[in-house]
């Protein structure tokens, strides 16, 4: 077995009863699953089958084996007629255990046999690049009880994302780890129960909750990062968080993690925008042109569901109170009135970068950025804007810009300023317009 062992035994014999064993060792073993053929025969099977394909190797070092009573009723769980014990202390040890589940790397813990049941205390681990730092568990009866850990780790994003990617709630969470990166420091707490027994219809129970601490996150939509994320957010079933800070384009920004109308966990966050800002969200998704008729803050909702048929886009709402929009007749506003307004952001290998807007009755719009030439950044190809009633919008196919009206009145007049302006923008080359009106 490759060991080196120091033991006493007493074997007591008396007639009409069961053999009494007393038996004190100590043993060392250079590899632990050479100890996988000597599991004792009234371990289920179960538990055997766990042990087999969860303890991959590791070393032992000073452990101790203690037994003292009638082996008829070993392990004495329901007979304390006697007790026994074996703590094993495990040194560069990976365990697996559970499937589909990133396994521990170097793994130092000690596990502690007695009764029916087994104790573990781990002093550090590695989990895809993650420190487990402490990590307390057991199973409490081997005949019916789930394995439970309670773990604590700590490390940088990119090894979480890497852990959540490899593990069952990657399915959960896959917009956002296929559409973003994380970046910073965080530390999470994590509760498993992980069944031995199939037959007894046990479910796998995983919750906890992840402390940010000053985090970056750059989603594939979002041309600059949220930075400065901090708080705490919990995993179980699904990712929730009631409050956390961070800031936007430099402004100051609240989200909360939580099942939107459709049941599927959404990131939603709450910010002010100014569309006059020169190096604000605005200036850099919106035209130009349109840029210098819009005045005034108003409130912004931003939505970035995790999972679901919206998942790896970013939805946008205001009923703009507070920003006056300056264009001619149908599409003039004062501040105080409430125009509902919806953005919703999505990008893809072809287009990088697809923005419709809506507000309905009045106005429609698309936008379609493409990958510059010098391979910096997405640039402004193709507008199409509709005035008054009609369809919802769409991604432009053409390059240039598409304007369509079915609206009860529209002055060419007040509109020829602006459609200069449009001409002569980025975007605007070579475009062309369809007017209707009705």
């Amino acid at each position: 077995l490759g060991s080196e062992e120091q033991a006493s035994a007493e074997l007591r014999l008396a007639p009409g009863a069961s053999p009494e064993l007393k038996l004190q060792s100590r043993f060392d073993v250079a590899d632990v699953a050479a100890l996988k053929p000597l599991l004792p025969l009234r371990w289920g099977q179960s538990l055997k089958d766990w042990l087999e394909r969860a303890v991959v190797r590791g070393r032992i070092a000073k452990a101790t084996l203690e037994i003292d009573g009638p082996l008829a009723d070993f392990p004495f769980h329901k007979k304390p007629t006697g007790h026994w014990s074996l703590q094993l202390p495990l040194t560069g040890a990976r365990l697996q255990y559970a499937p589909n589940w990133p396994g521990v790397a170097q793994l130092a813990a000690t596990l502690n046999f007695t009764g029916n049941g087994l104790r573990f205390e781990t002093q550090r681990g590695n989990i895809n690049g993650v420190a487990v730092t402490q990590t307390r568990g057991g199973i409490a009866d081997f005949a019916d009880a789930p394995l439970v850990l309670d773990g604590k780790t700590v490390g940088e994003a990119p090894y979480y994302f890497a852990f959540l990617r490899a593990s069952p709630l990657a399915t959960r969470l896959q917009a956002l780890l296929s559409q973003s990166e994380a970046e910073g420091p965080a530390e999470a707490d994590v509760h498993l129960e992980i069944p031995l027994h199939s037959s007894l219809g046990q479910k796998t129970v995983v919750h906890g909750s992840a402390r940010l601490l000053g985090n970056t996150l750059r989603h594939r939509v979002l041309d600059r990062p949220v930075q400065d994320i901090t708080g705490t957010l919990s995993f179980g079933t699904g990712v929730a968080a009631e409050s956390l800070q961070a800031r936007f384009y430099d402004l100051p920004v609240t989200a909360r993690i939580a099942p939107n109308a459709e049941g599927f966990d959404e990131i939603d966050v709450t910010l002010r925008m100014d569309p006059s800002s020169a190096d604000g969200v605005a200036a850099h998704y919106l035209p130009r042109w349109l840029l210098p008729q819009l005045q005034g803050a108003a409130d912004w909702r931003v939505a970035i569901p995790l999972s679901g048929p919206h998942s790896g886009h970013v939805l946008l709402s205001s009923n703009l109170q507070g920003t006056a929009i300056k264009l001619p007749t149908p599409l003039n506003k004062s501040a105080d009135e409430s125009w509902p307004l919806k953005l919703d952001l999505s990008g893809d290998e072809a287009v990088p970068l697809t923005v419709l807007g809506e507000i309905p009755g009045r106005f429609g719009l698309g936008l379609r950025f493409m990958r510059s030439a010098a391979g910096q950044g997405a640039e402004l190809r193709g507008i199409s804007v509709r005035l008054g009633t009609g369809s919802a919008p769409t991604r432009p196919v053409e390059d240039g810009w598409r304007l369509t009206a079915a609206v009860d009145a529209l002055d060419p007049g007040d509109w020829r300023q602006l459609i200069t302006a449009i001409l002569n923008s980025d975007g605007g080359h070579g475009s062309r317009s369809e007017q209707e009106q009705r």
